[in-house]
């Protein structure tokens, strides 16, 4: 990281333009392989055990096409969407979604990198995976589900508080269809995730194949009927038929996802309709802003330390005694 920050400053100080990342990007990984074979030296060499190169494949295939698959779902379409869109539509597209998918970027993603490993190590013990599973969709939804409802309110007073920030007021509203896109993939993509590294890749490949299809299907059949707004419609549509992928997770581990996710839903939804209220009444200021934060804070955490209470209490006994133990 030092070697890439410091060569992308100096090359860029050095009038190499957007180069200067392509060469940090490439100093970086060869200083990341130098550094890696002197900490743990290994001598590469030429093998093929046919076993395991089969195992490897019926894996990797399908892994690698989901990807592919990924790219023509998302990033092909928004090329095409391009040529039919103005630009300060896809401005207002891409800042809504950026906004909305930024919890998910935050404390999804991070959490996916931990558990990956966690869940294949766990795949033959379905006592601990179910539980595992359950801590991760909890932990998920009680992070990403209040952070979203608390965007979705105080975008409008961002928005009319920062000059700059006032062009995107004709996006909020394509931020409540992204909202909700966020909210199923909190859960659905976690799941998906599962699938993955219980070794179901085919699984979800053939789910792939079908969501890229309704994609592109909803997404131009919307845009006819509704203009740009109607990409951020098939969005949240498409997001929600993700929710199938609980099925299959569900036939390899009887996992609870309602029981995981329900009172974080609940009290993002309380927490919503109250802070809605103060917004139209308490209008646009930056005491409004501080005031709408904290409630929404007090709310959420009231919410949950009074359904959770008896069980924090009981893991705060637990920690307690484990320290005096150790003392």
């Amino acid at each position: 990281n030092v070697v890439f920050y410091t060569a992308a400053i100096v090359l860029a100080q050095n009038n190499f333009g957007i180069a200067s990342f392509t060469w940090a990007v490439l100093l970086r990984g060869l200083v990341g392989l130098l550094l890696i074979y002197i900490i743990s030296p290994w001598k590469p060499t030429l093998s093929i055990d046919k076993t395991i190169s089969k195992k490897l494949i019926s894996f990797g295939v399908p892994f690698q096409l989901n990807s592919i698959l990924a790219l023509l779902k998302d990033d092909l379409l928004t090329i095409l969407l391009g040529k039919i869109l103005s630009f300060t539509q896809i401005g207002y597209l891409g800042w809504a979604q950026k906004w909305s998918f930024t919890p998910l970027r935050f404390f999804m993603d991070n959490l996916i990198k931990v558990t990956f490993p966690a869940y294949s190590r766990l795949q033959d013990e379905k006592t601990h995976l179910k539980s595992a599973i359950e801590k991760s969709l909890f932990f998920v939804t009680f992070t990403v589900y209040p952070t979203v409802v608390g965007i979705l309110v105080i975008a409008p007073i961002i928005v009319n508080l920062v000059p700059k920030y006032q062009k995107w007021e004709t996006a909020i509203p394509l931020l409540y269809f992204y909202g909700i896109n966020a909210i199923f993939a909190a859960v659905n993509t976690t799941l998906t995730n599962i699938l993955f590294a219980l070794g179901k890749p085919k699984i979800i490949l053939k789910l792939m194949v079908f969501w890229t299809i309704l994609t592109w299907l909803l997404t131009f059949a919307l845009y006819k009927l509704l203009g740009y707004q109607g990409v951020a419609i098939a969005s949240a549509l498409v997001a929600a038929s993700t929710s199938i992928t609980i099925y299959f997770v569900k036939k390899e581990v009887n996992i609870s996802v309602i029981s995981s996710v329900k009172v974080p839903l609940l009290a993002s939804i309380v927490m919503y309709f109250v802070l809605s209220y103060l917004q139209r009444h308490l209008g646009s200021s930056v005491l409004s802003l501080v005031s709408i934060i904290l409630t929404g804070v007090i709310i959420y955490s009231a919410m949950l330390l009074a359904y959770y209470r008896s069980k924090l209490i009981a893991d705060l006994k637990v920690v307690v005694n484990t320290i005096l133990k150790k003392g």
